[in-house]
């Protein structure tokens, strides 16, 4: 005798669907992890120019450098990291050191690279005010 075919229950025929969530499902992850990483790239390109705009104007603030020097060993320094295309710009104006440092951003696919943008401010510390 033969057996009777059983009827699947209800909840068990997922048919495709599973298969077609995968396909959709596995594009974005990867978008959303990609960008993730990217996001993560440029917060440390971000704080390494930040870092280098602070030491800099530290070093012309309250140490007395000469700004063309203090250019000279923060252009080194960016060059050094994870920043492509360093630019510093230093300007003293009314007992201010600003420093301007610009760069781009690894990218983790060939032309991703984003841009990175910080400006620091400090007083000029001296014993001329007294």
């Amino acid at each position: 005798m033969a057996t009777p075919h059983r009827r699947a229950r209800r909840g068990d025929e997922t048919g495709g669907s599973t298969t077609i969530s995968l396909v959709v499902l596995t594009p974005v992850l990867t978008l959303l992890l990609f960008a993730a990483f990217q996001a993560a790239l440029w917060n440390h390109a971000r704080t390494q120019a930040r870092v280098t705009a602070r030491t800099t104007a530290a070093r012309v603030a309250r140490a007395g450098a000469a700004p063309v020097d203090a250019q000279a060993d923060a252009i080194t320094t960016l060059t050094g990291s994870d920043i492509h295309h360093p630019s510093v710009t230093i300007t003293v104006v009314n007992g201010q050191v600003v420093v301007h440092v610009t760069g781009d951003a690894p990218g983790i696919v060939i032309g991703t690279s984003s841009s990175v943008d910080v400006q620091v401010a400090m007083t000029v510390e001296g014993w001329d005010n007294l």
